[in-house]
């Protein structure tokens, strides 16, 4: 699966786009970092252990574009690995218990729908000026290509937490307010 080979430091590359996660330099290399399950290791949201996180770098090669979205990462840390006395199970149970780890992650389907948007001429077109709504988008990948291409308005939906994480995304590739939103 394409999620397994990012979090080995490896890409996807197609002829349309090249995706990859971006392990900050404070950090050891995101596969360490998943094989210790440490909380402390940055597999956790960084309200728990800083600002300091993983970004999910995209280059979109026919538009000539790279788009960042920042990601948690908590689901590569299984919750019972991460038991901890200092910490409140009540701060962690959220992460696992309603399935808002989901949306932290890059999803082989989201990258197959962008290389399918990018690779036809005729969805490239459908996107100019079309307005696109994406239910529970995660990290939003697919409708901030659709943007990309052309396509205003869009919304990103997902749970409040995901979708906090799709608003800072946006800010980061410094998209237009009105014209994409999370």
């Amino acid at each position: 699966p394409i999620h397994v080979a990012l979090r080995k430091a490896q890409s996807y590359t197609s002829e349309h786009l090249r995706v990859h996660y971006v392990c900050p330099d404070e950090l050891e290399a995101l596969d360490i970092r998943v094989w210790q399950k440490d909380v402390a290791k940055g597999c956790m949201d960084p309200e728990l252990v800083g600002k300091v996180r993983d970004v999910v770098e995209m280059e979109v090669v026919p538009c000539a574009r790279t788009l960042w979205m920042p990601a948690f990462l908590a689901h590569l840390a299984s919750p019972m690995a991460l038991i901890d006395p200092e910490i409140d199970e009540q701060v962690l149970k959220p992460l696992w218990s309603d399935g808002t780890w989901t949306g932290t992650l890059v999803w082989d389907s989201a990258v197959h729908a962008v290389d399918v948007m990018l690779s036809s001429a005729e969805w490239r077109m459908r996107l100019k000026r079309a307005s696109v709504c994406e239910l529970g988008c995660g990290l939003g990948l697919p409708g901030l290509v659709c943007h990309v291409l052309g396509a205003v308005p869009v919304l990103l939906t997902d749970r409040r937490e995901i979708a906090e994480l799709v608003s800072e995304g946006l800010a980061l590739n410094n998209f237009p307010s009105p014209d994409i939103q999370a």
